[in-house]
């Protein structure tokens, strides 16, 4: 038998617990993926991509840093903004043939992405992605879709993602909500509509 002694001075162990940004980067990973494959795109350039990649490489920097703001949350302008997002989303696919108009397709992708997160992780949080737009608008500028220019852009992007992470450090736990898992219900209703929409299963 352990000694009473050595029982009290034990620690007691603490499990390892996932950083609770991790499944809050999935689920916004996951809604980016949704919004591309959802909307159908003409091709694009290498350079372009490249400067699409910048874009999430420091989207991904600006949502596990540490942030000041405050904890300000309101479901119902969250579900307002979501709804508007999608029905944005919607117009967009019904009045240009979003194959063919490169900026009608990211504007389109664009709006369901806001529309299925803000839904499941709320305004406060999204706004933090505010300056990774910059890469992503400028990919459409059609004389900034070299191969050289989109390679210094990735670089940029990267470096701004680096310093970001080293200046402020990672979120701490309570820097996020928890997602409940009912919030998924809707954005997985409204995906599946959307790619209806888009298929013309609606016509």
């Amino acid at each position: 038998m352990s000694s009473p002694v050595l029982a009290a001075a034990r620690r007691p162990s603490r499990a390892f617990k996932i950083p609770r940004f991790v499944p809050h980067l999935l689920i916004l990973t996951m809604i980016a993926l949704i919004a591309i494959l959802l909307i159908p795109g003409p091709a694009i350039t290498t350079g372009a991509r490249m400067w699409r990649i910048g874009a999430v490489i420091l989207a991904l920097a600006l949502v596990m840093t540490r942030r000041k703001q405050p904890r300000i949350d309101d479901r119902d302008l969250d579900r307002i903004l979501a709804v508007g997002g999608l029905v944005t989303a919607v117009w967009i696919i019904t009045q240009w043939e979003t194959s063919t108009h490169p900026v009608a397709a990211v504007f389109a992708a664009i709006s369901v992405g806001l529309g299925l997160a803000l839904w499941v992780v709320g305004t406060r949080e999204i706004s933090w992605l505010a300056p990774a737009i910059l890469p992503l608008g400028l990919s459409l500028v059609p004389c900034l879709d070299s191969v050289l220019l989109g390679m210094t852009a990735l670089a940029l992007c990267a470096l701004a993602a680096l310093a970001l992470t080293v200046a402020n450090g990672l979120a701490p736990r309570g820097q996020f909500q928890r997602i409940v898992p009912a919030r998924l219900v809707v954005p997985a209703l409204a995906a599946i509509a959307l790619a209806a929409v888009t298929r013309g299963w609606f016509a």
